[in-house]
């Protein structure tokens, strides 16, 4: 069992995003956007950006998408620049208002009728979907959660078993799952919070479940496929049935972190049924955080 943990482990700490590798040419391409944004070189630094997400299938981080959204602000292409923008509004990924309208890299868009349309739909995002009630479409996770880990397992919102509210997300495998095998459901937070410690607890119910199951917390850098913290907590070996419980799982927050990954993982056969997740920093909830200065 400590071995098959370790390889879980290393196996989540080492994908990013849907369980796929992160290619080298991705964070090779960010750090030279990042440079010639340094360099004020902000139309060649847009189209590294551009060129990082094109080597993972147009997929992003929040925090890379936000960074290219400021260099083609002010490459005067705000055609460019409210696409990156409104992807990460719609799709729940940034939700600091503060922060974007502080912006002084988005002094250009100011004056297109678009900036006012994306504040008004960041103002209506009313926080968290920490208990899957929000953005519910049918055959997909409720935006913005994600499939993390192999793909030999089945995501679903259920409505008939659930903690709170109306729906809860029920996680089990099909039948082709090997040794190597496991599931998580994830979401990503931008990291713009104050504070020294961060929790996640979130309520659990589990049916036959045979090689154990963990809550995860996982807190990335700007340094891609290295993490600045991770817990997912199977060296608990928590297997079997048990109806809902909440557990908890609680890290060191960096100051040099960039985003927060939260989720359950199941591995092996059963069924996994995870609600009501709440993230805490320094023992407030994170909708009650201090926001980082940027």
């Amino acid at each position: 069992m400590k071995t098959y943990v370790l390889i879980l482990s290393f196996a989540i700490v080492t994908n990013l995003l849907f369980g796929q590798p992160l290619p080298s040419e991705y964070f090779s391409f960010i750090k030279k956007a990042d440079s010639l944004y340094k360099a004020k070189d902000y139309k060649n630094s847009a189209l590294a950006y551009s060129s990082a997400f094109k080597s993972y299938g147009w997929k992003a981080t929040p925090e890379d998408r936000y960074n290219a959204a400021r260099s083609w602000a002010l490459a005067n292409n705000a055609d460019s620049a409210f696409y990156c923008l409104e992807r990460l509004v719609k799709k729940n990924l940034f939700t600091n208002s503060d922060r974007m309208v502080k912006e002084g890299d988005f002094n250009p868009l100011h004056s297109d009728k678009r900036w006012d349309s994306l504040l008004a739909l960041l103002k209506d995002n009313k926080g968290f979907n920490f208990g899957f009630e929000k953005n519910i479409n049918k055959g997909d996770l409720p935006i913005p959660w994600f499939q993390w880990g192999t793909h030999d397992y089945v995501f679903r919102v259920d409505s008939t078993v659930k903690h709170g509210g109306k729906y809860s997300m029920l996680m089990e495998p099909t039948e082709d799952i090997t040794q190597k095998s496991f599931g998580c459901v994830a979401y990503a937070i931008p990291a713009d919070y104050e504070g020294k410690e961060i929790e996640v607890k979130a309520y659990v119910k589990m049916e036959n479940v045979e090689r154990g199951i963990g809550l995860m917390l996982r807190i990335d850098g700007k340094e891609l496929n290295k993490s600045l913290g991770f817990d997912n907590m199977m060296y608990k070996n928590i297997i079997g049935t048990k109806d809902w419980t909440l557990y908890s799982v609680k890290l060191l927050l960096p100051k040099e972190a960039v985003t927060i990954y939260i989720g359950t993982i199941l591995s092996g056969t059963g069924k996994l049924w995870s609600d009501d997740f709440q993230v805490l920093i320094d023992g407030k909830d994170i909708s009650e955080t201090v926001l980082k200065k940027h």
